[in-house]
């Protein structure tokens, strides 16, 4: 019995409720680390394609994964306006990155 009343009191704490908030915290910030490093990789992959005025089947494929990856961070919109206008450009076969 003493074993559940140290539980119960260890649950009720304040420390305990500090751990777990620093942890969502700290989950929180990688979240959004990874979001912002994901929509810059995003960014310059579609202006590449936009300045060279085609894109190839590789470059189309890493923006599909990119965005899959984007959409589970819960990127917003900004990203998928950026890919419409990438693809929205010429797929050239035969040409290397």
């Amino acid at each position: 019995m003493k074993d559940y009343n140290v539980l119960i009191a260890i649950l009720g704490s304040s420390l305990l409720t500090t751990i777990f908030t620093k942890v969502f915290d700290y989950v929180t910030k990688q979240r959004k680390t990874q979001q912002i490093l994901l929509l810059t990789s995003i960014e310059a992959l579609c202006d590449k394609i936009l300045r060279q005025g085609f894109r190839t089947q590789m470059q189309t494929l890493r923006l599909a994964e990119a965005k899959d990856q984007y959409k589970k961070l819960d990127g917003d919109g900004y990203a998928d306006a950026l890919i419409a206008d990438a693809l929205a450009v010429k797929l050239e076969e035969h040409k290397n990155d």
